[in-house]
């Protein structure tokens, strides 16, 4: 296997314990390279003293702000950042109008119905943009997320052939630095309603 990470630390087990386990794989030939998930700065700073770390996957998009400090220390240490959800479980594609008894993102607040309509409503400048520059919202925000860092990947979600294309031509997209500074800013005023955590 490539890369291997724990999916999210164990409060249960002392952290380094995780990571000597998979270092443990590492070394018996069966992982190739050790990778976080849902960590902390520090966590990150304590798994790299067992054993350098090669990715760290996290939540991050327009939707949600990567943790300053943990972009600081995976910048500074080497370490790759894999963004899940880098198009917010669909809502920067600009096409989730509501969400069915049967969606996943029911359990998500900010697609509860009164918080996705004013969501749609704030986000909507960002959505203009897209159609300024002729291409989707979702290619805007994966372009967007491609410009934040040179060691970021993002991991979208693409249920049909058509998505997968139109996501991967967002790699192709090349963004000014007078439009990621108008994107900036629009994100920058832009307050969402609710949380983008799962409700327990």
């Amino acid at each position: 296997m490539d890369l291997y990470y724990p999916h999210y630390p164990d409060p249960q087990v002392p952290f380094e314990d995780t990571v000597g386990a998979v270092a443990e794989l590492i070394d018996d030939g069966l992982v190739r390279h050790l990778g976080l998930s849902n960590v902390t700065a520090d966590q990150l700073r304590r798994a790299h003293a067992v054993r350098p770390v090669a990715a760290v996957q996290v939540q991050w998009s327009m939707w949600q702000p990567i943790d300053a400090e943990l972009l600081a220390t995976a910048r500074e240490l080497g370490v790759g950042i894999v963004a899940w959800s880098p198009l917010g479980s669909g809502f920067l594609t600009g096409t989730v109008q509501q969400v069915t008894e049967d969606d996943f993102r029911r359990h998500l607040p900010r697609f509860d119905a009164a918080n996705l309509k004013a969501n749609q409503d704030r986000f909507a400048p960002v959505r203009g943009l897209a159609e300024d520059l002729g291409i989707s919202s979702g290619q805007l925000a994966l372009s967007w997320l491609l410009h934040q860092d040179e060691h970021v990947v993002p991991i979208p979600g693409s249920r049909t052939p058509a998505h997968i294309a139109e996501n991967l031509a967002a790699a192709r997209i090349t963004l000014s630095a007078d439009t990621l500074a108008r994107i900036d800013a629009a994100l920058k005023d832009t307050t969402f309603e609710g949380t983008a955590a799962v409700v327990d």
